[in-house]
């Protein structure tokens, strides 16, 4: 349990990360309206959003900041960490469904729009981090070419042979 609160102390949190998704996010949940009603009736539902805005964002912060989202590196990103985004994301929706429930005066969102902005936001959300993890693989592969040195395998028969193709055919090696 003093593991869970620990995760929203401000020096374990990157506010760059934390900036970069909010932008994400609020572009995810206008998007996801415009998907949901198109040009039509945007401007019906519009107003109910840009109040329910900050307090989406701020639920969907906190639950990514709950399940340990922001405790990984971006450029270590992987599986388990997409999975990690995806439960948040799931709970975020869930909290985000339940605020609207409980304080319809505020303005209706259609139900439906929840489920696209997950899908959208998630989407979105990976899809950085998987661009940032891109990216420094790219500049990483880069310094290892300049550092390559010839190597010799002697003596190994059959298995090197296998061995030495292996190497050959695997591009990270170069």
């Amino acid at each position: 349990m003093v593991q869970f609160f620990r995760r929203f102390r401000l020096q374990s949190l990157s506010l760059m990360h934390i900036g970069t998704d909010v932008v994400l996010i609020l572009l995810s949940l206008f998007l996801s309206l415009y998907l949901r009603t198109g040009t039509l009736s945007l401007d019906q539902h519009l107003q109910a959003l840009e109040y329910w805005t900050p307090i989406f964002v701020a639920l969907r912060v906190f639950s990514f900041i709950g399940f340990g989202v922001y405790l990984c590196m971006w450029r270590y990103v992987s599986i388990p960490d997409a999975v990690r985004m995806a439960e948040a994301t799931a709970l975020s929706i869930l909290l985000m469904i339940a605020a609207t429930y409980f304080y319809p005066g505020f303005g209706t969102l259609p139900r439906s729009f929840f489920f696209i902005d997950g899908f959208v936001s998630l989407g979105m959300l990976t899809g950085a981090r998987l661009l940032r993890r891109r990216i420094y693989e790219r500049g990483h592969n880069n310094v290892q070419q300049t550092s390559l040195s010839s190597v010799m395998i002697y003596g190994a028969g059959t298995t090197g042979r296998m061995f030495a193709q292996r190497i050959a055919g695997n591009q990270f090696l170069f």
